[in-house]
C-alpha cells in the first residue's frame, strides 16, 4: 500500500541563485530532498509526476503558459528538450564552449530548459552549486561549487579538498564528513560510462561511500573538468550540473544524466526487472490556459526567477521515495536569450556532429560569464 501524504511546501532548485526561502533544500543526483524536510533524509529518490508507483508507461506532460513573453519564441526549444528527456540517449561532446551563431553575451534558451526541466522530472545537480559552507557561512566560490554534491555533516561545514591530483569533483577529493549524495558506478566510480551489463539500479549504483572502489575517497562528478583532465574526454558535461556560460550550447544529454532517470525507472524497489519498473514518457502538449494543466508548465515571469528556475510540490510514495505533484518553470526576461529555431525532430542536434554514447569533457572560454 503506497503511503500518499502531500506536503505543501516548494522545492527550489535553480541554474543560478535565486532569491528564495526555499534554495538550501538538500539535493541528491537521482532526485532532490523538498525543502522544509531536515537533514538526515538524503536517501529518498525523487520520481517525475507520471509515476505511481506501479510498472508500465509514466506519461509526463509539458506546455507552455500561452500568455508568456516569449511564448511563440520558445516553442521549438521546448519541444527539442522535450524530445531529449523522451529518448535519453547518452552523449558524449554535448557541448559546445563557443557557438557563435547567437549574440555575444547570450544565453542559449533550449540548454537552460534542458537543464530545468531535468529538475521538473526528479533530478538534482550533480555539483554542490550555489549552497553555502555551513548555515551563516559564506557562499561557495566558484571552484568549490564544482565538487561532487553533498551535504555537510556534524561538524557543519563543507569539507572541501581536491586531492593529490588538483581536480575539483574528482575520485582523490578529501571530504572529511561531508555525506555523500552523488550516486556513482560502483565497479569504477566512471560517470561518463554505462555499466556493461546495461543495469542500472541499486546493484550497480550506489551512494554508500564504503561501495567505493579500493583507493576511491568520494564519488565523482560528471563536470566538464573531471572529463577533460581525469578521463581525457573533451566537450561534455552533465546537463544537470549547475551553472552554464554564454554562448555555449548543451542540447544533449551525457551519461549521468541517463543514469539519473534509468535508476529512479528502477522503481520503489530500486531493482531493474521487476514489477514497479516503470518507462518515463516526456510529451510536449498545446495548452490553451484553459483546459487541463500540463503535469510541468513553462513561463517567462521575471517576479519568480533571477535566471531560470524548476519550482515542484510533491507527495510521498513510500517514506522514501517521493513524486512530484506539480511543477512551473521560470526564466527571467531581463537577459538576452537565444531562441533556436532548428527542430530535433530527426535527432539531430544543432550543429550536427555530436557523436552518440559514452564520454565527456570540455575547455572554458574565459570571455564568458556563468551563471
Amino acid at each position: 500500500m503506497l503511503l500518499r501524504k502531500k506536503f505543501s511546501v516548494w522545492a527550489v532548485i535553480a541554474i543560478a541563485m535565486v532569491c528564495s526561502p526555499f534554495f538550501n533544500s538538500v539535493t541528491q543526483a537521482q532526485g532532490y530532498i523538498f525543502a522544509g524536510l531536515g537533514a538526515g533524509t538524503e536517501n529518498r529518490i525523487t520520481h517525475s509526476s507520471g509515476y505511481d508507483g506501479t510498472g508500465g508507461d509514466a506519461f509526463v506532460t509539458v506546455g507552455i503558459e500561452p500568455t508568456s513573453a516569449n511564448a511563440s519564441a520558445m516553442r521549438i526549444s521546448v519541444e527539442n528538450a522535450v524530445r531529449t528527456w523522451d529518448r535519453l540517449v547518452p552523449t558524449s561532446g554535448n557541448l559546445e564552449t563557443d557557438f557563435v551563431n547567437i549574440p555575444s553575451g547570450a544565453f542559449d534558451f533550449e540548454s537552460v530548459f534542458l537543464h530545468e526541466l531535468g529538475h521538473s522530472l526528479g533530478l538534482a545537480h550533480v555539483n554542490l552549486g550555489f549552497q553555502r559552507i555551513s548555515a551563516n557561512g559564506r557562499n561557495l566560490t566558484n571552484v568549490e561549487q564544482e565538487f561532487s554534491n553533498a551535504s555537510f555533516g556534524n561538524n557543519g561545514q563543507f569539507d572541501l579538498n581536491a586531492g593529490a591530483d588538483g581536480v575539483v569533483g574528482s575520485s582523490d577529493d578529501i571530504r572529511g564528513d561531508d555525506v555523500n549524495l552523488q550516486y556513482f558506478k560502483i565497479t569504477d566510480n566512471n560517470p561518463f560510462t554505462l555499466p556493461a551489463s546495461g543495469v542500472i539500479d541499486s546493484t550497480t549504483y550506489s551512494r554508500d561511500l564504503n561501495d567505493l572502489p579500493a583507493g576511491h575517497n568520494f564519488a565523482t562528478n560528471a563536470s566538464r573538468d573531471v572529463a577533460e583532465d581525469i578521463f581525457g574526454i573533451a566537450n561534455t558535461e552533465s546537463v544537470m550540473q549547475q551553472g552554464t556560460f554564454n554562448n555555449e550550447i548543451q542540447r544533449e544529454l551525457a551519461v549521468a544524466d541517463v543514469i539519473g532517470i534509468r535508476y529512479a525507472e528502477s522503481g520503489l524497489d530500486e531493482l531493474q526487472g521487476t514489477a514497479d519498473d516503470y518507462n518515463l514518457r516526456v510529451n510536449f502538449v498545446e495548452w490553451d490556459g484553459v483546459s487541463e494543466r500540463p503535469d510541468i508548465v513553462v513561463d517567462f515571469d521575471s517576479s519568480e526567477t533571477g535566471f531560470a528556475v524548476s519550482q515542484s510540490s510533491g507527495e510521498f510514495l513510500t517514506s522514501d521515495h517521493l513524486r512530484i505533484s506539480q511543477n512551473n518553470i521560470f526564466f527571467n526576461t531581463g537577459f538576452t536569450w537565444h531562441f533556436n529555431t532548428v527542430s530535433n525532430v530527426q535527432a539531430i542536434p544543432e550543429p550536427s556532429g555530436f557523436v552518440l554514447l559514452l564520454a565527456v569533457g570540455t575547455v572554458v572560454i574565459s570571455r564568458r560569464s556563468r551563471r
